[in-house]
């Protein structure tokens, strides 16, 4: 793992597919409200996905 260089890791996190939906009682779904936003890298400003807009409404289905 330590002999990975810089090239490696960039590749790695180019080829990650990140789940936007929300994992909610053991499987992905939207929000309720079917809003998304987006999640950017600070150091470069680019967007990295778009991911569920959870309410409370969401929280409260995925606690009781």
């Amino acid at each position: 793992m330590l002999d990975k260089t810089v090239t490696d890791w960039k590749a790695a996190a180019e080829a990650l597919n990140i789940e936007g939906r929300a994992f909610i009682n053991g499987r992905y779904t939207d929000s309720l409200s079917g809003e998304t936003r987006a999640t950017i890298n600070p150091a470069t400003g680019e967007e990295l996905a778009q991911v569920a807009l959870c309410s409370e409404a969401d929280a409260d289905r995925a606690v009781i």
